[in-house]
Parts: structure tokens; C-alpha cells; sequence
């Protein structure tokens, strides 16, 4: 019997990097989940993030360069 995968230690933050890495998760989620057929609501969604810092901001930005460094064919339908 083999057990479920657990990480072996969890990222704590407090304050500011918790704020940070809870943004992270959701624009990253947000991003993972981007079709045309959905890009609508989902751009909805990213809108609504708690984008009030300039970590915050760092963060996202850093996201949007890393997937477009990653060669992300983009629809051009989708805009």
C-alpha cells in the first residue's frame, strides 16, 4: 500500500508575502485554465484580484513575462 504524495514542508507566510502568494495561486490558476472560449470570464476573474501593492504587481507581471518567455501561442481571436 503506497500513501498519497504529501509536500514535504508547507510555505508559510505572513502579512504582505501572504498576500503575494495568495495572488500568485489565483492568477496562476486563472492563467492555466485561459481558452478563448473562456477568456471572457476568466479576464473577469483576473480583474477582481486584490491588486494593491506594488509586490502584488511585481508578481503578476513576472508571471505574465514568464509565460510569454515560455512561447505561449496566443489566439488572436481571444482579443
Amino acid at each position: 500500500m503506497t500513501l498519497p504524495w504529501r509536500p514535504l514542508f508547507r510555505i508559510t507566510a505572513s502579512g504582505k508575502e501572504s498576500e503575494c502568494v495568495e495572488v500568485y495561486r489565483k492568477f496562476r490558476g486563472i492563467l492555466n485554465r485561459l481558452t478563448p472560449q473562456k477568456f471572457q470570464t476568466l479576464a473577469e476573474q483576473a480583474l477582481v484580484l486584490d491588486i494593491n501593492t506594488e509586490e502584488v504587481l511585481f508578481v503578476i507581471v513576472n508571471i505574465l513575462h514568464k509565460k510569454v518567455n515560455a512561447g505561449i501561442k496566443v489566439d488572436q481571436d481571444m482579443f
